[in-house]
């Protein structure tokens, strides 16, 4: 959440709210996507180019 504040500039609030209701959190919730492997910095990646959409 930090990086998305620092990045961004979003509050505390929407970083949650983003980090929720994203594609990456659905993809970590399913276990098949075996996206739980991957490390912070692929993840925080993931991210990035999903917000950028």
């Amino acid at each position: 959440m930090e990086y998305l504040h620092d990045d961004y500039g979003f509050t505390l609030q929407e970083c949650l709210n983003r980090i929720y209701r994203s594609n990456l959190y659905k993809k970590l919730s399913t276990e098949t996507t075996k996206y739980w492997h991957l490390g912070p910095v692929d993840l925080y990646e993931e991210l990035k180019s999903e917000l950028r959409i």
